[in-house]
């Protein structure tokens, strides 16, 4: 019988995964195809009831700061999936495929909230329109996915 050679993670080395693992379950609890669109479709909704009502130029400010959020999301994802990489044999691997799913998902976001920057800065009327013919990056990758 052989005899596993394999060396016990440390105590230092077990809090950090936990923590990993916290991190990841959270995000994973808004992850998921369908959720995942419906939360886009339910931002773009925001965007077009928002700009209707106060105008592009008042709402642009807070669409820079979904904007940032979503970039620092990223470089959170980013961090925990070094961190779950490094952890090399010690790491389950459906861990790593689910911080990389993560952040494809975050990349969508962020396209989305570049897109909502550029159309409208173009015109409302661009945005709606794209939108009305499911022309928007999100709406585009969801319908090739099913």
């Amino acid at each position: 019988m052989e005899q596993d050679m394999t060396p016990p993670l440390e105590a230092s080395n077990r809090a950090p995964m936990r923590t990993s693992h916290l991190q990841l379950s959270r995000l994973c609890a808004i992850h998921g195809t369908e959720s995942e669109e419906l939360l886009l479709a339910s931002r773009a909704e925001e965007v077009l009831r928002e700009v209707a009502k106060s105008g592009w130029e008042e709402y642009r400010p807070i669409c820079k700061a979904e904007l940032t959020a979503a970039r620092r999301l990223w470089s959170n994802l980013e961090e925990l999936l070094v961190e779950v990489a490094e952890r090399g044999n010690y790491v389950d691997k459906s861990l790593l495929g689910g911080c990389q799913e993560l952040l494809a998902a975050c990349d969508r976001w962020i396209a989305a909230e570049e897109e909502i920057l550029e159309l409208n800065d173009l015109s409302a009327e661009t945005y709606v329109l794209a939108r009305e013919q499911r022309d928007l990056v999100w709406q585009k990758y969801f319908r090739v996915k099913s």
